[in-house]
């Protein structure tokens, strides 16, 4: 018998598997390159001016907790429940 994913456990699945596609190095970190392109591809619909560089830069600079000039998965982490608990707001729940 083959299981099926829930929605959650797929929603789970791609916030790692966007990760990866874009992290590099050894620490499978996101350099801010690799950083911007997540943002302008993944995450246009629900962050303004993605497309702006200076935005970018700052979402970056505030979310690399240890200024490594990476973000590492924990990091994201951060990023994806900020996004959530926004939504949650904005979705009066």
């Amino acid at each position: 018998m083959s299981q099926v994913d829930t929605e959650l456990e797929k929603g789970l699945l791609a916030i790692l598997c966007t990760f990866h596609k874009y992290a590099q190095g050894k620490m499978g970190d996101l350099h801010q390159a690799a950083f911007q392109s997540l943002l302008r591809s993944e995450l246009c619909h629900l962050l303004t001016d993605t497309e702006q560089q200076e935005t970018v830069r700052m979402v970056f600079i505030n979310y690399d907790a240890d200024r490594n000039q990476n973000i590492s998965f924990d990091e994201y982490v951060n990023l994806i429940a900020y996004i959530l608990r926004k939504l949650c707001v904005k979705h009066g729940n």
